[in-house]
């Protein structure tokens, strides 16, 4: 094993370089959401898409966690310069940012976890008619897999530190109380590859009911291309698995 020593470059306080398109990716992003959710329960309150269940309710709930994120992201950018590098932050910045990175892992698991069961809730209605009752039973597996995981994760965020606040107070030089926290590192590895696994799950799912619909073969073919767009968020889903997890290693050179 060798080990390679960086000098870390003076601090900048003042004037340092900074990255500042986050607040407004961010906003654009949380728009064009809001205007989705925003539609779909308008088409649904006048009856032109269904009627409404709890798929849209998790759907808002999903929209709350997501605007928790949003807010997350604002004032980290804004208030506590996340954008610039960790040398130029002030120390001061670092216990509010481990609370705001705390609460974006919250609001990210609850986000996804209500999209997901939400989509998969659209497919139970999808083959609620069907003979085939295995079908309603993958869609309840992948409910209730979704569900399993998810709150497993929450309640590993709740306790990963004891007691919980040291997260983010153990970053104060003047928090006195003695805690102890568990290195999350495979626990980050292990949520991500669940979530791929069920993003996966959820793509494959929908071409394989909609095989036995009685559909012209275009109509089949468009319906699977719409579904298999999810590929671009197994993709994001990895890489972000990937990354993650590689900045929250020491790797051996």
């Amino acid at each position: 094993m060798r080990t390679i020593l960086t000098r870390t470059p003076s601090d900048n306080y003042v004037d340092p370089p900074e990255r500042t398109w986050l607040p407004g990716y961010a906003g654009t992003l949380y728009a064009a959401g809001t205007l989705m959710i925003v539609l779909r329960l308008w088409l649904r309150l006048t009856k032109q898409a269904g009627a409404l269940g709890l798929d849209d309710a998790l759907t808002v709930g999903a929209w709350f966690a997501g605007t928790m994120f949003t807010i997350d992201c604002f004032l980290a950018a804004i208030d506590f310069h996340i954008g610039r590098h960790v040398w130029d932050i002030p120390l001061t910045d670092f216990e509010n940012l481990a609370l705001l990175s705390w609460l974006a892992e919250f609001s990210f698991l609850i986000t996804g976890a209500c999209i997901k069961i939400s989509v998969l809730l659209f497919y139970r209605r999808l083959v609620k008619d069907t003979y085939d009752p295995r079908w309603r039973w993958a869609v309840i597996a992948a409910i209730a897999f979704t569900a399993a995981y998810s709150i497993a994760f929450l309640f590993t965020l709740i306790f990963n530190c004891n007691p919980t606040e040291a997260y983010w107070k153990s970053f104060d030089v003047m928090y006195a109380k003695s805690y102890t926290c568990v290195d999350t590192t495979f626990v980050n590895l292990l949520a991500g590859i669940f979530a791929i696994i069920s993003d996966i799950y959820a793509v494959v799912l929908p071409c394989l009911m909609t095989r036995h619909f009685n559909l012209a073969t275009g109509q089949k073919v468009a319906l699977n291309i719409i579904f298999s767009l999810g590929l671009l968020v197994v993709a994001a889903s990895a890489a972000r698995t990937y990354y993650f997890y590689g900045t929250t290693t020491d790797r051996l050179v």
